[in-house]
């Protein structure tokens, strides 16, 4: 299969295909394609931060605007994907030097001050050395692009203060949260990077009121009893584990394992991957419809907060705004408010795009049974993928280089199972055990499903079920 559809064809035929959904003006298809194509280069190893500040450049630069769809070729060279050579600078504290004479195994050298070829610290906020410092520099890192040599060459100090850690049972190594990182192959090319967003903090987080009244109703209120609670406790811990923790394959071994602890082992399943897939299932699509109109609502607020809510407003049932957002996506009746999204969105092609896609996919009820299917196929597929990959860390000691994919996915199906857990145990139903509250989840679902599919079509006061509202 490899020898047929190898990274490299596969590529190159995303970007011809694009090319041509652009010229046609074809929506659907270049969404498509472009899933495939970014997905792509992620499998290769470009980093999402890359990504973001190509795309940055070429489509969003107000001094250099799009005017043709040639612009699309200058994205294409931007991200062609080749393997460079890079040498990264971290600054350190002089502790390191205790251990310089076994720097070389690792390809570190410390040094005392930069190599003439590279830029002058002083062009760098923060990278000249204090009192206690040393560089560190970091050689032979082959990756696609500077911020992925960052995250190569910080994995390497890591283990070597992990190595130390192991001996020393409490020194560890201390370097910046940037680097300087040179490409040394095809050119010459200096910059700082700073330290990329670590995948454990892009999960949905809340405002700290919201957070502290979350709280305080677990604790008052939490019914899980015995065993349960223990085990609810361990997966508390471990998620905090993957969040202190800055190693990839330490976040998702951590994630995994409490995906294992918070399933009970009664639940059915001839495997352990068969087991959770089918477990936290139900959780997952129950709220998929919501959690995709709360996002839409997000965004649009943040878009403009006076228009969003005026037009929203005008939906026929003056609910939450969630509701309401509902509504304007999947009413007839709401043609209208949808158009005049549309036309204030000129701008902002994306968020008009996924309103339209959204108002397609939630507008009868046989199209959400219908998204909801896909949307399993897709986390059956993922969780699998997590799977293969923790048993390749456990046994083969190796990681692919799209982890922090998996890792944001991951963290977000064990944040939905344990909200939900949460949710069963602490309301009307009061679980006393997780068998309960899975159970729970499952009748849940079941019952979402027979709403779904007993209706022809949605009306302003049949639908508000599909976000909790009745």
């Amino acid at each position: 299969m490899r020898k047929t559809i190898n990274f490299k064809r596969y590529h190159d035929a995303c970007e011809i295909y694009l090319k041509i959904a652009i010229a046609a003006d074809a929506k659907s298809d270049i969404e498509t394609i472009t899933r495939n194509y970014i997905t792509n280069l992620l499998n290769y190893g470009i980093s999402k931060e890359h990504l973001f500040e190509i795309n940055k450049r070429v489509f969003f630069d107000e001094t250099n605007p799009v005017s043709s769809i040639e612009k699309i070729d200058e994205f294409f060279a931007l991200l062609s994907p080749k393997i460079h050579n890079f040498d990264v600078y971290f600054k350190a504290k002089l502790s390191i030097h205790e251990i310089r004479e076994s720097n070389s195994a690792f390809s570190l050298r410390v040094l005392d001050k930069l190599p003439q070829d590279v830029c002058a610290p002083k062009k760098y906020n923060g990278f000249i050395l204090g009192n206690d410092e040393c560089y560190v520099q970091i050689s032979d890192i082959t990756a696609t692009d500077m911020i992925a040599a960052y995250t190569k060459a910080e994995q390497r100090l890591d283990m070597v203060s992990d190595l130390l850690a192991f001996y020393s049972h409490k020194k560890t190594l201390e370097w910046s949260q940037s680097a300087l990182v040179q490409k040394k192959c095809c050119e010459i090319i200096c910059m700082e990077i700073s330290r990329p967003r670590n995948s454990m903090s892009k999960g949905r987080n809340f405002k700290s009121n919201f957070a502290a009244a979350r709280l305080n109703t677990l604790i008052s209120d939490l019914s899980l009893r015995g065993g349960s609670f223990r085990k609810f406790n361990q997966v508390v811990d471990l998620h905090g584990m993957a969040l202190a923790s800055d190693v990839p394959s330490n976040q998702l071994l951590n994630l995994w394992i409490s995906l294992e602890t918070i399933v009970p082992s009664s639940r059915s399943g001839k495997t352990t991957i068969n087991k959770i897939t089918n477990s936290i299932m139900p959780f997952i699509l129950e709220g998929y419809v919501r959690r995709l109109v709360v996002n839409l609502t997000k965004d649009l607020y943040y878009w403009n907060r006076r228009c969003t809510g005026e037009l929203l407003n005008k939906a026929p049932n003056n609910g939450k705004a969630t509701m309401k957002a509902l509504q304007m996506l999947s009413l007839d009746e709401c043609t209208e408010i949808r158009s005049s999204f549309y036309s204030k969105l000129t701008n902002f092609p994306l968020l008009r795009q996924r309103i339209y896609n959204l108002s397609e996919k939630l507008s009868t009820p046989n199209k959400i049974i219908h998204l909801l299917g896909q949307h399993q196929q897709k986390v059956e597929w993922q969780l699998r993928r997590i799977y293969r990959t923790r048993n390749s860390v456990v046994h083969a000691g190796s990681e692919p280089l799209y982890t922090n994919v998996l890792i944001e996915n991951c963290h977000d199906y064990l944040d939905i199972v344990l909200n939900s857990i949460i949710r069963l145990s602490c309301q009307d139903y009061s679980a006393s055990s997780l068998d309960q509250a899975f159970e729970l989840g499952q009748i849940h679902y079941q019952k979402f499903l027979r709403e779904l599919k007993k209706l022809d079509s949605f009306s302003s006061t049949n639908i508000g079920f599909m976000v909790g509202s009745k």
